[in-house]
């Protein structure tokens, strides 16, 4: 975060795109951005290219950005799908006084992804110009075959939940089950990658106390819409009932 946050600072360009040790920009990839910005009169958006993974024996493409409703927003999507920062050529003028959060353990590109997009328009290019490359040396590797590291980052996860919804547009964007979706999501694949990185016997430590903290997030989101469920179908406003004794008895029961 502060090497970012010092790049930020000493930038002089009209955009502000990321590159890291396991960044891979294909040929065109500045290109892209260059020429949407020109064709388009070089709007005050942030643009996103599309993003591919490779390594460790591994390929995949990530889904892109699909505005499915008038009222959606983006944030919504980005808190369940990777978002690098490397996809991204974002104004500089956006990314002025708007570093990235120190002293968190994990998640301050996600975190200051999420609180980027809560502000600002993106807008999805269709090209996947960008590679995730994942490679040995790589620090995040390095972390997940240490199994306290690992503990050490499951108790961070909520710390980077609870630091965004100091935010009172984010609260507002991001409801309670988004919330209990995103902290479940985040334990369940500690879980899976507990068993892929580390021996047997620090694997199901690491295992077992992720797949308790996501179980609770995931039940505790379920149980928040039950309960809206049983409210609103036993409400005298919902049923047209108010006042009846078929309502107080609801009521009581609740």
């Amino acid at each position: 975060s502060e090497a970012r946050n010092r790049g930020l600072a000493q930038c002089k360009g009209r955009y502000v795109c990321f590159l890291d040790d396991d960044d891979l920009y294909l040929p065109d990839h500045l290109g892209c951005f260059a020429e949407y910005l020109r064709l388009q009169g070089f709007p005050k958006v942030i643009l996103r290219s599309g993003m591919k993974s490779t390594g460790l024996g591994r390929c995949r493409e990530y889904p892109l950005y699909r505005k499915k409703r008038p009222d959606a927003h983006p944030l919504r999507f980005f808190l369940f799908h990777t978002c690098s920062p490397g996809t991204l050529c974002i104004p500089r003028e956006f990314a002025d006084g708007f570093g990235f959060t120190e002293g968190l353990d994990d998640w301050e590109d996600t975190e200051w992804i999420i609180r980027l997009f809560a502000r600002y328009p993106m807008v999805q290019l269709e090209r996947a110009t960008y590679i995730y490359v994942k490679h040995e040396a790589m620090g995040s590797l390095t972390a997940y075959r240490d199994g306290a590291a690992m503990l050490r980052q499951l108790t961070g996860v909520e710390a980077v939940m609870d630091n965004l919804l100091e935010d009172k547009l984010i609260r507002r964007l991001i409801s309670r089950r988004y919330r209990f979706r995103w902290l479940a999501k985040q334990y369940l694949l500690y879980a899976a990658q507990a068993w892929e990185f580390l021996g047997a016997r620090e694997a199901k430590k690491v295992y077992c106390e992720a797949l308790r903290r996501g179980l609770w997030w995931y039940a505790g989101g379920g149980m928040v819409r039950m309960f809206w469920k049983i409210w609103f179908c036993s409400s005298p406003i919902s049923s047209g009932v108010e006042g009846s004794a078929a309502a107080k008895q609801q009521k009581e029961v609740l």
